[in-house]
């Protein structure tokens, strides 16, 4: 299995064991978006190592972003754009050296943009718009 899409399937109530459940695949992309889904984003997800592609937009997650998210290295669209995230955004995003997309609009995050997002030199398309107010 590399590719799983479940957009708008409406009966994934959470991401609980999902890093779990996946992590004898080889998943490359993951796309649940339009869900409804609650909770928070699971730092199981770390299991899923060979992840390029995350899309978890519109849905309801909440909670911060898991500081560990930066060793997602092989990441090159996270999208999670139209949840309820809140808090500052982690510097090991600066990590993410893959990273084309990265697409946090719709969100409650708040604080300054980490310089560590200047390290992401493949990055073409930051999307933040819509999101509790940025410092910088």
């Amino acid at each position: 299995l590399s590719f799983l899409d479940l957009t708008q399937t409406n009966n994934i109530l959470s991401l609980d064991g999902l890093g779990e459940s996946l992590k004898h695949t080889r998943i490359e992309k993951l796309k649940m978006s339009s869900n409804g889904i609650g909770g928070t984003l699971p730092d199981s997800l770390l299991q899923l190592t060979h992840l390029r592609e995350i899309n978890f937009s519109h849905n309801q997650l909440t909670g911060k972003l898991f500081t560990d998210i930066g060793l997602l290295t092989n990441l090159e669209r996270f999208q999670i754009y139209g949840n309820k995230i809140s808090g500052t955004l982690p510097t090991e995003l600066g990590r993410m050296n893959r990273l084309l997309q990265l697409n946090l609009a719709e969100n409650n995050f708040s604080g300054t943009l980490p310089t560590e997002l200047e390290q992401l030199t493949t990055l073409r398309s930051l999307i933040i718009h819509q999101t509790s107010a940025f410092s910088n």
